[in-house]
């Protein structure tokens, strides 16, 4: 008799904590590359760089797709493993397999004939044109390397093999690291490619950890079995993972529009305020890295004890992750409020240039704990296949209630538009609350 996963018998909170731990240290690594990235094409000149941020929406929105295909497969994945169904999970693995191909092929072709109109909307400067053409062109040709290497990710958390997670992001960012300086600026023999080496070095560190990422699940997973077979769409798996992955995506496209109505909001103010929330953002990143993990974690395990009918697992995971998360945020506050300016200087000039960044700092801080609990509830919300429900809560978080509430505030000025922040996380968190309660209550036994 086959041993059970352990998504199904180790105690909540030692499973929850060992399987967090990879994800959230992999997700670390990924925002440094990314800043370092950043750091070599700034080299290039301000062109580059504006060049590159340009493409940035683009890429946001592959994340985005990549990141609901993997949401909709962690869920039906896991729930199938739950239920002991290995048919069912080998169609499922087939079959985000095979949206992820489709992601890639729509990508390709959009990306080679799209990126020159597409940039021509910002810009008509012919060398932030030409070297942004070039960047998005590798970007989008090779998003096999996102698309799929998600794809890999996923089934390796869905079956619980977290650390294999952060061993194959490791490889690609260092990977990444190594090749940007010397496919950017020639080094070792090779051409001084400008930013599309950048381009190259991602989409070979991306790939390589795609293909690394696909051999473990072949060689060690052995909960999913690979076949061509498998690939074979079916349409009720594909709209069930549609149903489940496409709120999930618009959830990860939300910070994207968030950040844009709050720029558009801070603008007429001060520019200095506009450059103070992009380095303010950064910093967010890091801080909430470490409970995106936590949350991408519970994901799987309450889709896995869902399909077991394990229903006193899920409320454990459940109160397990809220007691992580507010230890997390605790952690976090506790910086933000005491060193909020040695967190600004470390950006230099930008960080320091706005005057009440020190005091913007500390009020926001005064959101992360309610947001610890939101964000929770709608990890919870997506492990049990509601990702209709949890983008509810999370548009209300970023959209609905805060930028209307920055717009009002900013009427009277600076520092008051910063406890739109506080605010927007207070309001919503008694609803992500109840919208939890009203799904716990629809499902018989939970």
């Amino acid at each position: 008799m086959a041993q059970e996963n352990k998504m199904g018998v180790m105690p909540t909170g030692p499973l929850l904590w060992s399987m967090s731990i990879p994800v959230m240290l992999s997700m670390l690594v990924s925002a440094l590359y990314n800043i370092v990235d950043s750091m070599f094409i700034a080299r290039i000149s301000d062109d580059a760089l504006t060049a590159v941020s340009l493409c940035f929406p683009v890429q946001l929105l592959m994340i985005a797709l990549a990141t609901g295909i993997g949401v909709g497969l962690n869920v039906l994945l896991s729930q199938a493993l739950g239920a002991g169904d290995r048919t069912s999970a080998d169609r499922i693995a087939g079959n985000g397999i095979f949206l992820s191909l489709v992601c890639w092929g729509l990508f390709a072709v959009i990306g080679w004939f799209g990126s020159t109109p597409f940039l021509a909307l910002f810009t008509k400067k012919a060398a932030i044109l030409s070297m942004g053409t070039d960047y998005l062109r590798v970007c989008t040709l090779f998003s096999c390397g996102v698309f799929l290497l998600f794809t890999a990710e996923r089934l390796m958390q869905a079956t619980g093999k977290t650390v294999y997670h952060m061993i194959i992001q490791c490889i690609g960012a260092v990977i990444n690291v190594v090749l940007d300086p010397i496919l950017i600026f020639g080094l070792l023999g090779a051409p001084a490619l400008g930013v599309k080496g950048a381009a190259i070095a991602t989409v070979i560190g991306q790939c390589t950890a795609m293909a690394i990422g696909f051999l473990l699940n072949y060689k060690l997973n052995h909960d999913v079995h690979f076949s061509v077979a498998a690939l074979r769409p079916d349409k009720t798996i594909v709209r069930r993972m549609c149903r489940i992955g496409l709120p999930a995506a618009a959830v990860q496209a939300l910070s994207t529009a968030m950040t844009a109505g709050m720029n558009a909001i801070l603008m007429p103010l001060s520019s200095s305020a506009v450059g103070f929330f992009g380095v303010y953002y950064k910093l967010q990143n890091f801080l909430y890295m470490p409970l995106y993990g936590l949350t991408n974690t519970m994901v799987p395990i309450i889709g896995y004890n869902l399909g077991a009918k394990k229903y006193d697992r899920i409320r454990g995971v459940t109160r397990n992750a809220v007691l992580f998360a507010l230890g997390i945020m605790w952690v976090g506050s506790l910086l933000f409020l005491l060193f909020p300016h040695a967190l600004l200087a470390l950006f230099g000039e930008e960080g320091l240039r706005f005057t009440g960044g020190v005091l913007a700092i500390r009020i926001i801080a005064l959101s992360f704990l309610p947001s610890a609990i939101t964000l929770t509830l709608c990890g919870v919300l997506q492990g049990l296949g509601r990702s209709g429900t949890a983008l509810l809560a999370a548009a209300l978080r970023q959209l609905v209630l805060l930028l209307p509430a920055a717009w009002l505030l900013g009427l009277v000025g600076f520092p008051v538009l910063w406890f739109a922040f506080p605010l927007a996380e207070i309001v919503t968190l008694p609803i992500a609350w109840l919208l939890s309660r009203r799904v716990f209550r629809e499902i018989p036994g939970l």
